[in-house]
């Protein structure tokens, strides 16, 4: 994700159309936990790393303009506030939940994601292309789990769908109570939407219980996850079915990661530190030499196009309020973050062959790639169907694309239920 990002500025400053004449400079920092990252948070927000109130917009005392993440919901959630208080914007790339959309509480929040609200809407209409009317849903005790769930129980109640069992996972659940409720209630169709970390081990415990000839739906978090799919045994459990995010190829890409390499032991790296791991200038990874430049290229690209556009949003803007033209930008223009707001929510321009644009909430529009797992191709990932939502809710699935490790059928359970109407109390 990093990678992306630092590509994504560097092809921008050396863009001659974008910002010709002007340099996009950035700070990071690990968002490590919901609670610790708040030191980070004030100095990456704040000249003197404490908070000061200002009386006008006009006041300039912030050392950015804008920023761009983090991922996760809850995590965004906590530090959104802070972003929010002096209107600077904030373009959000992996956070889904729904909560996120409110402007009241989330005047400058944006994001290059869909919300949830798309992506349930689609597992939806999956259940009833399928005739799935038995199900599990196992989220997680995150903003992005519990949001779906509501969403999901909201959205069946005019269908034949029942929700038959539901679970939200912490760190401290017992997957192998969750699988005995699941089997003694015969469910065989498990929507699995919850952060990668509880998917991961959810997964990894359905193959240790020997759970056989499932239906499991997976989420945009862990649809396209790489380390799950060369789990041993997995073929055992079922049928995953994924949505995950529209997936672009970058062009370029590759390239760039494999001319970084190259460029960590550049003279300019002051820092030893830095030189002996093989880690770029602007950034402490002292790890990143032991990364084989093919795993980072061929890792989930699931929001790879997410912060892409995220960066380019910000540039875009800022050419906008810039005056950027063939003899270069107005660089007397002061940027405050509230200008930066305006011109960002006014986005409409295509990138990559996709639109971007955000509605009055700021929001992306849905659109998501359905694939089906194949574990028998060295790209298990296939591409099945699509979803849009705009300019019309559209849907395609070829069925016959899916790679069923069941027998090709899933048992539906009916309920009845009599009511006797001599009854009365």
């Amino acid at each position: 994700m990093l990678q992306v990002m630092r590509f994504a500025v560097e092809e921008i400053n050396n863009s001659t159309s974008i910002l010709p004449d002007v340099t996009l400079g950035y700070e990071i920092f690990d968002h490590c936990s919901d609670t610790q990252n708040f030191p980070s948070v004030f100095e990456f927000l704040f000249k003197n790393s404490s908070v000061d109130i200002l009386r006008y917009f006009k006041e300039d005392s912030h050392k950015i303009v804008s920023v761009l993440g983090p991922i996760g919901s809850s995590q965004t959630s906590t530090i959104a506030p802070f972003f929010m208080m002096d209107l600077i914007p904030m373009v959000n790339y992996a956070s889904s939940s729904t909560s996120l959309s409110d402007k009241e509480a989330f005047p400058s929040f944006l994001r290059t994601v869909p919300n949830n609200k798309g992506q349930v809407q689609l597992i939806i209409r999956i259940l009833e292309k399928f005739e799935w009317n038995w199900i599990a849903f196992i989220g997680g005790n995150t903003d992005y789990g519990e949001d779906a769930l509501q969403l999901f129980s909201d959205g069946i109640r005019n269908t034949s769908i029942c929700l038959a069992y539901q679970e939200e996972l912490t760190r401290n659940s017992n997957y192998s109570v969750t699988f005995k409720n699941i089997n003694m209630l015969r469910i065989n169709v498990i929507i699995v939407y919850t952060v990668r970390l509880y998917a991961t081990e959810l997964i990894a415990s359905a193959i240790m219980n020997n759970i056989q000839n499932k239906v499991w739906i997976a989420s945009d978090t862990w649809s396209l996850s790489k380390e799950l799919s060369t789990r041993k045994g997995l073929s055992t459990i079922g049928t995953i079915i994924g949505i995950s995010e529209r997936v672009m190829s970058l062009p370029g890409f590759p390239e760039f990661v494999q001319k970084s390499r190259g460029d960590s032991k550049h003279p300019q790296c002051k820092n030893e530190k830095l030189q002996e791991f093989g880690a770029t200038c602007n950034q402490a990874c002292y790890n990143c030499s032991y990364i084989d430049p093919n795993k980072i290229i061929t890792e989930d690209p699931s929001y790879n196009f997410a912060i892409y556009s995220a960066v380019y949003v910000v540039a875009k803007a800022l050419h906008n309020i810039l005056h950027c033209g063939t003899k270069g930008c107005n660089k007397t223009e002061r940027v405050f973050p509230y200008k930066l707001l305006k011109e960002i929510k006014r986005s409409d321009f295509e990138l990559l062959n996709l639109r971007i644009k955000f509605d009055e909430n700021g929001d992306s529009p849905s659109r998501y790639n359905i694939v089906s797992w194949n574990l028998d191709y060295s790209d298990p990932f296939q591409y099945i169907g699509s979803y849009d939502a705009e300019p019309a809710e559209s849907i395609s699935i070829n069925e016959t694309l899916i790679h069923w490790y069941t027998n090709g059928t899933v048992s539906i359970l009916l309920l009845y239920i009599h009511v006797n109407p001599a009854i009365m109390i």
